[in-house]
């Protein structure tokens, strides 16, 4: 069942997969007499062309030992030979599908999670959609005075898990394919369609920007920092602070975004889905991840922090093995260590031994800024660091492959 609703002057579109949810949103609808057309197989929404859906990416064999999966020797290989993926109108609009065109209207297929399309209420999250693994019956607004970015955040993990999960988690591997950069071009994958965990992050991030752009048309994401600091991994580009440098006073993507003015410290009680932890394990490895919710030992998602309560929290991050299906973008549920590795944890695999702790070189949590609070001064003291003498302009920070080896409890 497919409806269009019309509220607060925006188009509202509902798609209900259960039988216990269409007679709600029906009733909603014939409620609210705002009603305008209901069909079993396509939408007409005023003001948007065809949007094509993005084709789930086909499970190929496993590659022979020392090739990637397109069959190239891996040190030929160093992105992915597709265009890069377009979210919203990054180039000519006539070239691209999926964006607003006060002209045009046309029938509009309903994408596979809801929540991964921006511009719409998300409602359907909060009628038992499969969009409530990353929205948890809605938990606290993520945006509540316009100061955060989270919102778009969470729209970023539901349309890359809609269409880019568990395609195998390789540490030399950096995004599932190239990302469009507005106007600029793309950022270039290695290894595709495999990530590690930082650059797990770093996708979330470039896909977060154009879902805002296209909702927005604010293009300040993509100018505020060149679009190299997202290529290269030198002091001064805001990719090394991701991918974690203890000499640039970065432990996580967090402490990334604040050394550029772009975010915030936050503490564990107070995070809200959409924000950043990085972790330290008792067995000395470490992972980036995009927090969810608290949970407690029953893996329930909780609306705030209890400490009563919360055993840990779930995630999406990039991590597992090396195969599709073993291991990339999906979920995790994580405990503290205080909290052992419960069993009755089933709706993910679990993460255990993750240390609590008050130091954020240890647990490092904080939440991304809305572009409009931007630092630009903290941001230009950043990038006008001077080189120590001797020291090269293109020294580069390293990845710890062993600390970040993708394995969680369950893999």
């Amino acid at each position: 069942m497919q409806c269009v609703m019309r509220l607060a002057g925006k188009s509202t579109m509902i798609r209900s997969a259960r039988s216990k949810t269409s007679t709600i949103v029906f009733g909603l609808c014939a409620l609210m007499g705002v009603l305008t057309s209901c069909g079993p197989q396509k939408l007409r929404i005023p003001g948007m062309r065809p949007a094509p859906l993005v084709a789930e990416p086909a499970l190929a064999e496993e590659p022979a030992p020392g090739e990637t999966d397109l069959g190239i020797p891996d040190e030929e290989q160093e992105q992915s030979p597709g265009p890069a993926d377009f979210v919203g109108p990054l180039a000519p609009e006539a070239d691209l599908p999926g964006f607003l065109d006060p002209d045009a209207s046309a029938p509009l297929p309903l994408p596979p999670i809801l929540g991964g399309l921006p511009g719409f209420l998300d409602l359907f999250e909060l009628m038992g959609s499969v969009a409530t693994q990353a929205h948890p019956l809605a938990l606290r607004d993520t945006n509540e005075d316009g100061r955060l970015f989270n919102r778009y955040i969470l729209k970023a993990i539901d349309y890359i898990d809609a269409r880019y999960a568990g395609l195998g988690y390789d540490i030399n591997g950096a995004l599932t394919r190239p990302i469009a950069f507005h106007d600029q071009g793309s950022i270039k994958a290695l290894r595709p369609p495999r990530t590690m965990c930082v650059a797990a992050q770093l996708e979330i991030l470039l896909i977060a920007y154009q879902l805002y752009y296209r909702d927005s048309r604010d293009t300040r994401p993509f100018i505020y920092l060149p679009k190299r600091s997202y290529e290269r991994l030198g002091k001064q580009d805001l990719r090394a602070h991701i991918w974690v440098d203890s000499k640039l006073k970065s432990y996580g993507t967090a402490d990334a975004f604040i050394n550029f003015g772009m975010g915030e410290r936050t503490a564990f009680k107070d995070l809200r889905p959409g924000s950043f932890i990085n972790i330290n394990r008792t067995n000395r490895s470490g992972h980036a991840v995009a927090f969810i919710a608290f949970i407690d030992r029953e893996g329930n998602a909780l609306p705030e922090y209890d400490a009563s309560k919360v055993i840990g929290f779930r995630y999406y991050s990039s991590q597992g093995k090396y195969g599709r299906g073993e291991g990339g973008f999906g979920y995790r549920d994580a405990v503290f260590s205080k909290h052992g590795c419960p069993t009755t944890l089933k709706r993910n695999k679990r993460d255990c031994g993750v240390i609590w702790s008050e130091k954020q070189s240890m647990f490092t949590t904080g939440s991304l800024l809305a572009p409009a609070h931007w630092d630009h001064g903290a941001r230009d003291a950043r990038m006008s660091l001077a080189f120590a003498p001797g020291e090269e302009e293109d020294l580069e920070t390293v990845l710890d492959g062993i600390k970040f080896n993708g394995l969680t409890t369950d893999d």
